[in-house]
């Protein structure tokens, strides 16, 4: 019997002792790592608040919050970064349109964001040479959507605020304020996502004519404006992007367009509630030997602010009250989790330029000795720094993601591995918070374990070909290899199919025949249990038919013992025997065999007496989908006089066999009135629309 644990304010947790688990690695909660230690990317996620959870931050409408994210973050002042590292969540703020900027005008930015009046940009009479006024604005991207409602530019203020002294730094040489520096007019906009406008505008060629556009949310705007600083409210919404643009100061006047005096101190972004979405990475985690990973625990409680808002003192000082946080199990959020693991330390891939100019992938060591690119204008070359992207060959990609407490992770066995955690929220004073997180890791039943599937006769084929939608035979390969180490094996094994499978035979490395225990076969696959474990270096070879539904497919194998299925490693692709020659379990479909859509329309009975006796009726709609992942499929009954009578919609339907059933009855219960009718079922896809016709005849 499993004993559950309370954990912080949720009632969950995972057993105390994992079925035979190695290990338990942990995130968060009581004795599990630190979420600010382990991370490699926080955005938006607030490991303080509540002590080893992980929890959106939450924004003040007293506190502009873009200082926070410069303490945790460098802004990036490209809309493209050239950062090779550079990842989504990391905060951008750019000036002009895109990468198409003036580099050296007004910089650095990120100055605008540090949470000091003092430190600021000016210039006077701007805009000559280049038109510049015309690419006079900039967008602000935290990194993640946030609520916000007010926006506020600054400059060094003529008095302290506090002390009301005379601040020494107030003035330009001329004894004029800086604050009478500030854009005399201007307005801002803002979006929820990165329109296609923003991203044509950001590879824009011609610097100098881009002009500014608008964000699609129109917030505010200023005209006149003398004296710094800039105020503009707006209804709290959830942006991502917020874009100032400051017009010149002669805007109907002919010829060059100026800014006689310009100048920008801080930028202030002020928000009430949780982000609405934040992104969380961890450091690549080493194992120190490799290790099956089992299921994934997450601990999770959903919560709501109450009560929060504006007070006045006795003194008439305004103070913004938090209120309280409550349980809240209706709450509008969502948490997901994906793993991606690998066989070394570093899951990114290096690449610089060669003399032909075509990317080369390098050491890192080599590519840290390299240029790095800081401006569009820098060449991609020998002797620069390339792009970096996700090593394919040596880690999986992210898993899919995990959102229940207790799924089995479907990932090889590695050494290393690294985890992304993900909350949203349709609300802005609700949140969901990770209270902890713990993945069972298992020892390898086997050291080495590689497969590949071919077609039986075909021993020089480096990839299984197979006609679409019709039963072949396959011969699939596993060879186990101990070496001297002791380790659990197996006594079973499970093969994915595309289709329903049938079974034909098992064989041992001698090539003799072997009788499993049991054979079990469904629209998942087949599972063979052995009549004996496999503990010793051992290949077996499985035969069985079935039918290939979709451009291609992987025929994915895993083993395990029948006392603990939990624990599941496995088949790597390699070389298993000589009689095959693919090395992958991959399988594609031959030549133009993927013309075919939609095929295979059974309809039975014919006749059917929906009357309630038991026999005959419900009518079974069979048909087949080909090399398609997503289909949208309708099936209409006329009658003979075209006439719509009724209608099954079934929506994200994947390639293989698939089965609707009709009750020849309205949606009132009321039957259909005797008669023959036609049976039309559509499938759209991304190829166009196919369908099939066929007629049937209701009898009572």
């Amino acid at each position: 019997m499993l004993r559950w644990i309370a954990l912080g304010a949720a009632l969950w947790a995972w057993p105390a002792q994992p079925a035979q688990a190695q290990d338990l690695w942990k995130l968060g909660g009581q004795g599990g790592r630190s979420w600010a230690k382990t991370a490699a990317l926080n955005v938006m996620g607030d490991e303080t608040s509540a002590p080893g959870a992980l929890q959106p931050w939450e924004l003040r409408p007293d506190v502009s919050f873009l200082p926070l994210v410069s303490q945790r973050f460098t802004w990036d002042r490209w809309q493209f970064p050239l950062d090779p590292f550079w990842t989504e969540g990391i905060p951008r703020l750019w000036r002009g349109p895109g990468n198409q900027q003036f580099a050296q005008q007004f910089q650095p930015i990120s100055t605008y964001v540090d949470g000091d009046h003092q430190t600021f940009n000016w210039n006077t009479n701007f805009g000559p040479g280049g038109n510049k006024t015309n690419s006079e604005f900039y967008t602000i991207d935290p990194g993640a959507p946030v609520p916000v409602e007010r926006f506020e530019i600054h400059l060094p203020p003529e008095f302290d605020l506090e002390t009301g002294a005379a601040n020494p730094d107030c003035c330009d040489q001329f004894g004029k304020p800086w604050t009478h520096y500030i854009p005399h007019q201007g307005e801002l906009t803002g979006s929820l996502i990165e329109t296609t406008d923003m991203l044509l505008e950001g590879r824009a060629k011609d610097r100098y004519g881009e002009h500014y556009k608008p964000l699609p949310v129109r917030l505010g705007s200023v005209e006149q404006h003398l004296v710094a600083p800039i105020i503009i409210d707006f209804p709290l919404q959830y942006l991502r992007f917020v874009r100032w643009r400051t017009f010149p100061d002669n805007p109907d006047a002919p010829g060059v367009k100026i800014n006689f005096a310009l100048a920008y101190g801080e930028f202030e972004l002020y928000g009430r509630g949780f982000a609405g979405q934040t992104r969380y990475v961890s450091h690549v985690q080493d194992l120190g030997q490799p290790a099956t990973l089992g299921r994934v625990f997450m601990a999770v409680s959903k919560w709501r602010r109450q009560g929060a808002g504006w007070s006045e003192t006795a003194d008439g000082e305004r103070r913004w009250q938090v209120g309280e946080l409550v349980e809240a199990p209706d709450a509008e959020v969502d948490v997901v989790f994906r793993l991606k693991n690998g066989t070394d330390a570093d899951p990114l891939t290096y690449f610089t330029w060669n003399d032909l100019g075509e990317l080369a992938e390098i050491e890192r060591t080599a590519w840290d000795g390299l240029k790095l690119r800081a401006y569009d204008s820098d060449p991609s070359f020998v002797g620069w720094r390339g792009p970096v992207t996700e090593d394919r060959e040596e880690w999986t990609p992210w898993s899919g993601a995990v959102n229940q407490s207790g799924t089995r992770l479907d990932l090889p066995s590695r050494r290393f591995f690294q985890l992304e955690v993900q909350m949203t929220t349709a609300s802005s004073v609700e949140m969901a918070r990770v209270d902890s997180l713990a993945i069972e890791l298992f020892p390898l039943l086997v050291p080495t374990l590689v497969g590949e599937v071919g077609v039986p006769g075909d021993s020089l084929a480096i990839l299984a070909q197979v006609p679409i939608g019709e039963p072949t035979e396959f011969s699939y390969a596993i060879r186990a290899s101990f070496g001297n180490e002791a380790k659990a094996g197996f006594d079973a094994l499970h093969i994915a199919t595309p289709g329903a499978p049938e079974f034909l035979y098992l064989r041992d490395a001698a090539d003799e025949a072997v009788q499993p225990d049991s054979a079990w076969t469904d629209a998942e696959g087949l599972t063979l249990y052995l009549p004996e474990p496999i503990r010793a270096d051992e290949t077996l070879q499985i035969g069985f038919k079935t039918a290939l539904y979709t451009v291609s497919a992987q025929l994915r194998g895993e083993v395990f013992n029948r006392a603990n299925s939990v624990l599941r490693q496995q088949v790597e692709e390699g070389d298993a025997v000589a009689a095959i020659g693919t090395q992958q379990l991959q399988v594609v479909a031959a030549g133009r065999a993927v013309e075919q859509v939609l095929g295979g329309l059974e309809i039975a009975p014919r006749t059917f007496t929906p009357n309630g006796d038991g026999h005959n009726d419900l009518l079974k709609i069979k048909y087949t989908l080909f090399g398609v992942l997503d289909a949208a499929v309708e099936i209409t009954f006329f009658t003979l006089a075209g006439e719509p009578v009724d209608r099954i919609l079934a929506e994200h339907q994947g390639g293989g066999v698939h089965t609707a059933l009709w009750t020849g009855r309205n949606a009132a219960g009321r039957l259909f009135r005797p008669g023959l009718y036609l049976c039309q079922v559509q499938a759209q896809t991304g190829r166009g629309r196919f369908e099939r016709t066929q007629s049937v005849a209701l009898v009572y």
